[in-house]
């Protein structure tokens, strides 16, 4: 993946006309669910702050996203759509890390919370060494493990620097006041930091482990937190996808952490979904390829260029890429 990372990073991109392209696009408001939406917006409220600099990389997989999904905006199945959707998060401290999703659909009757790669690789190990211990650890005053503590006790982790944090504070208050949640959410996470640790993820070097912890916590309050609405609504099937773009073999998720992780972490959910008595609603974790999705939705017009299918678009704004799909 570095080495597309670097044939493509060298194709000269014609900046300003990229952005007359793009923003045109961004900026035209759609309508879903009765409110006036724009995509630019979504972008700029965004934790990366995408349209700043990223967007206009060769290697954008922000813009990449845009393309892929946009279009989606045009057709009346589609109830939603955004951006850089925002997550409920955790609490540590006085702030709450919310995660965001590259882009959120509706539809009828499904959800789809979308994490969509293009040429970024993650270390072996980034679920152990990157996922803030707020998630999972309860810390005595002095820092050592604390095997007594209920989930209703304050206790500490260390924060991202690597420090005790000042003020103690209980899982179930972490977990937005649902200590259900961690009863099967931090075992999870200590078994896949096991098995991270065996597998060395098999080359997976797309599958962001600590990423889509994050995103799983925050689905799953999502959905705590609008059951109501969620059943008002008919909704029975919601999906987490990681849609990645595959160069090599060895990107295939057979026999890997990453199998391992998909499937315990739907395991996870629905036991968390029927401690909450939601049997309605089935949650699904998947991936798929952007070359599948481009074999499968090329065709379609392009929302960034409507005299273009969205494949023709891509071709024309990613110099380089058609050697990969």
């Amino acid at each position: 993946m570095r080495n597309i990372r670097k044939k493509l990073s060298s194709k000269a991109l014609d900046i300003e006309n990229l952005k007359e392209k793009y923003l045109n696009a961004l900026e035209k408001a759609y309508e879903k669910e009765g409110q006036q939406k724009c995509f630019k917006t979504q972008f700029e409220k965004g934790k990366g702050k995408e349209l700043n600099s990223k967007f206009w990389s060769p290697i954008s997989s922000s813009r990449l996203a845009f393309e892929l999904y946009s279009w989606i905006a045009n057709f009346s199945q589609c109830k939603d759509i955004e951006f850089e959707f925002k997550l409920p998060g955790i609490i540590s401290g006085k702030n709450e890390s919310s995660p965001y999703m590259d882009v959120f659909i509706k539809t009828e009757k499904e959800l789809w919370f979308i994490e969509s790669k293009f040429t970024e690789e993650v270390k072996d190990d980034c679920l152990s060494s990157l996922l803030p211990q707020a998630y999972y650890k309860q810390l005595t005053q002095t820092g050592e493990e604390d095997l007594v503590s209920s989930f209703n006790e304050d206790t500490y982790y260390k924060t991202t620097t690597g420090k005790l944090a000042k003020k103690s504070m209980s899982i179930k208050n972490r977990f937005r006041g649902q200590d259900k949640v961690a009863k099967y959410f931090i075992p999870f996470v200590n078994d896949m930091m096991t098995a991270e640790s065996l597998h060395n993820n098999n080359g997976n070097k797309w599958f962001d482990a600590k990423q889509e912890t994050c995103h799983l916590f925050g689905i799953i309050m999502y959905i705590i937190e609008n059951i109501e609405k969620l059943q008002k609504y008919g909704i029975d099937k919601i999906h987490l996808q990681n849609i990645y773009f595959c160069k090599h073999q060895e990107d295939s998720i057979h026999n890997s952490f990453t199998a391992t992780f998909l499937s315990e972490a739907e395991k996870m959910v629905a036991n968390i979904l029927d401690e909450y008595n939601i049997r309605n609603i089935k949650f699904e974790f998947g991936t798929s390829t952007v070359q599948d999705l481009l074999k499968k939705y090329g065709k379609e017009q392009s929302y960034a260029n409507v005299e273009k299918t969205m494949e023709q678009s891509i071709l024309e704004n990613f110099p380089g890429i058609e050697k990969y799909l």
